[in-house]
């Protein structure tokens, strides 16, 4: 009874300490900024938040607590054995000494291989993750073979490594046990001589051979233990690395919270650039009334969706500030500023849930005739009505059961129904035809007249609802007059 009760508390609390961690490692990845996040490929981030803690709880379930009760054992039985006889003690414990100082000067390289095994795993996962994604583009270009290559290519790598870990593990463990029988058998020659010169009686060789079959055994089983708890330490040093890296600006300690914002954006002295590259802005500064409706033009590459970005908080600006109603936008606290600024983009990514969820997103506790009434606005309703299941039809992984422009509409919809001070459509509609986006723009424009929108598109018909353009170019934002809106 003791043992069970025994076993099923320690299942239970590691079970409880690896979710607790597997929680507050995804919690911090989604908190990091996303250009932290986005230089890993998904199979490393997944690697992160599954693999890795599952590599330390094989430890906790598999081996911690025999680790720590053959250490105990082993400390003790060495403790009596010096009690006994200090000189027959360390010719008895010379094998383990020697094996522990090897053990010492190996430990590092053992963990630079797990390190390396579990970084190829993820590389892994992230190829194939990669491949099933793009299966149609795979499909289109006959890239069966070329992605069979990569991962094999991998494969044989993680073989090789996998291979060169279980040889050393296998060494050390033969090592073990060769050097544990070398020092039974170093203290039986020394405690026969010490027998037959009557300075050692056959009760205490009896006394010591039978500790050291204490011993060894203990040590043989943390020998064996040894290989998932490198395991499970490579893991929680990769875990360490990223809970190490700071989440998104901390707000300072006086932030007024605002009842209602009214949408008034001010770039000043704003300065972007990405790792390696020209700056996208150099000291940046305009301003947007509350209200208004900006359009921003400019060649590709030029930057408006960057500056996009810095407005909606996915990236940090260099230097500068950014202000939102007067207050810098990183005084706001990460989990309120989403509520004032959205961003739809280009190819704004959908959940596999049903599209009732995937409108609601964001907007916890919106109501059917809520989410109904986004869906009208956006030209949306009458095709999720068609549907079998209605607003409960599944959109599948990254929305891949619907058009490009039925993707489009299910993102604007849920930009609506949030309804932020500050929304920012980045070609939010480049997959409409021109009588689409008049009809969703004359409705935007409708419900929104008062609340500052930014546009970036080069269709005219979209670009007529605006009241002034910003031009950008050679790193700098320059207003146009209305005479260039109305051109367009």
């Amino acid at each position: 009874l003791l043992d069970y009760q025994g076993s099923w508390l320690g299942l239970k609390t590691a079970e409880k300490i690896i979710a607790d961690l597997r929680e507050k490692v995804y919690g911090h990845f989604l908190r990091l900024p996303v250009t932290a996040v986005e230089n890993l490929s998904t199979g490393e981030l997944i690697s992160r938040v599954m693999s890795d803690t599952e590599s330390i709880k094989r430890f906790l379930f598999g081996g911690l607590l025999d680790f720590a009760y053959s250490a105990l054992s082993a400390i003790f039985v060495i403790l009596v054995l010096f009690w006994l006889d200090p000189l027959f003690a360390l010719a008895s414990a010379s094998g383990v000494l020697l094996f522990l100082l090897i053990y010492g000067r190996m430990t590092e390289k053992i963990k630079l291989s797990y390190d390396f095994l579990r970084q190829g795993n993820a590389q892994l996962s992230g190829i194939a993750g990669e491949a099933f994604r793009g299966v149609r583009t795979v499909h289109i270009f006959g890239g069966q073979t070329h992605e069979m290559q990569k991962f094999r290519k991998k494969q044989n790598e993680i073989l090789r490594d996998s291979l060169r870990i279980h040889q050393i593990d296998s060494w050390f463990l033969a090592s073990a046990q060769f050097l544990s029988s070398a020092g039974i058998l170093a203290a039986l020659i020394y405690g026969a001589n010490q027998a037959a010169q009557k300075k050692m009686t056959p009760g205490t060789l009896v006394a010591f051979y039978a500790y050291l079959g204490l011993l060894f055994i203990p040590l043989l089983k943390m020998t064996a233990l040894a290989s998932s708890y490198r395991e499970a330490c490579a893991s929680w040093g990769r875990i360490r690395f990223w809970v190490d890296q700071n989440p998104l600006s901390i707000p300072p300690p006086v932030y007024a919270k605002p009842r209602d914002l009214l949408g008034h954006i001010r770039f000043e002295r704003v300065r972007y650039s990405y790792p390696g590259s020209e700056p996208v802005f150099w000291d940046a500064e305009f301003e947007i009334r509350a209200g208004e409706w900006v359009a921003l033009s400019g060649t590709n590459g030029s930057g408006k969706t960057t500056l996009a970005c810095l407005l909606a908080r996915l990236f940090e600006p260099e230097s500068g500030k950014i202000f939102l109603d007067h207050q810098d936008i990183r005084s706001f606290p990460n989990e309120d500023y989403p509520k004032y600024v959205s961003v739809i983009l280009q190819n704004d990514f959908l959940f596999s849930g049903a599209l009732s969820e995937n409108i609601r997103y964001g907007t916890a506790g919106a109501k059917a005739e809520m989410i109904s009434r986004a869906a009208q606005i956006t030209g949306i309703h009458n095709f999720i009505s068609d549907l079998p299941d209605g607003y409960e039809s599944k959109t599948g992984e990254g929305g891949v059961r619907l058009s490009s422009g039925q993707r489009q509409r299910v993102s604007l919809a849920r930009a609506i129904l949030k309804d932020p001070a500050v929304l920012i459509l980045d070609e939010a509609m480049c997959h409409f035809d021109e009588d689409g986006v008049s009809e969703v723009m004359e409705t935007i424009r409708s419900i929104r007249r008062h609340k500052t929108t930014l546009l970036i598109s080069h269709r005219a018909s979209a670009l007529r609802y605006v009241d002034r353009i910003f031009s950008l170019k050679q790193a700098k934002i320059m207003e146009e007059n209305r005479a260039g809106c109305d051109a367009l």
